[in-house]
């Protein structure tokens, strides 16, 4: 396999788009909440009654599987956090993975300013076909991939989402079984491939926390 053209996806970047624009349009029912780690802000099925905008924090995006909730993607900068079906339904489970401060407000609202605002719709459309393409991207490079060498991608990508340099951990309590999902292999593997990586001297995993020892030495496993 060659790997020499593997590069890094970008995430889209971040903006502040939504929580300036609802601020400055709907200040008086716009709510400010500020939760703590492991906060289920909505879950899949339940009716969607609020948009939640993540202002700052990190988020855990999940559907339930078979046995257990599979996880979906982790957000994080000036995102929607939730969507819904033609039901009204939330499609998916949020979930805080440290402190968070959320903009919260009525679908209803959200509903009549897609509406109303061409600026509004342009940003929103645009963001949801940035993420369905950076989706994409990702998916395709890494189904060239085994699995140690997403793995190694993946935490490159966070690291570089979430401005984490070379011997500062991932803020990112992730469980086995979640990387897991993400890589697109068994938690066996996955716990084999975390060990590999530890061995060789290129990160270091205590408990939930993994912290990258050496970005280049990454990057250079998959070229």
């Amino acid at each position: 396999m060659n790997l020499s053209k593997v590069k890094i996806i970008q995430r889209p970047t971040s903006t502040t788009f939504y929580s300036n624009f609802f601020r400055t349009f709907f200040p008086n029912e716009l709510q400010l909440v500020e939760v703590k780690k492991d906060h289920c802000l909505f879950e899949e099925y339940k009716p969607a009654i609020h948009v939640y905008i993540l202002e700052s924090g990190i988020f855990k995006i999940s559907k339930n599987g078979f046995d257990r909730p599979v996880l979906v993607s982790i957000e994080c900068g000036d995102k929607i956090l939730n969507s819904w079906d033609s039901d009204c339904n939330c499609v998916t489970r949020g979930e805080s993975l440290g402190a968070c401060r959320i903009l919260k407000i009525s679908k209803l609202v959200f509903e009549e300013a897609l509406q109303k605002h061409r600026e509004l719709q342009k940003h929103y459309i645009s963001s949801l076909l940035e993420s369905l393409a950076f989706h994409q991207k990702r998916q395709a490079r890494l189904s060239s991939l085994d699995a140690r060498n997403r793995m190694i991608h993946l935490l490159l990508d966070f690291s570089q989402q979430l401005q984490v340099g070379s011997l500062a951990p991932l803020p990112l309590p992730l469980s086995r079984s979640d990387y897991a999902d993400l890589i697109g292999t068994t938690v066996e593997t996955t716990v084999r491939i975390l060990k590999s990586l530890c061995e060789d001297g290129l990160i270091s995993v205590r408990a939930k926390e993994i912290t990258l020892l050496k970005i280049e030495g990454l990057k250079q496993c998959l070229r």
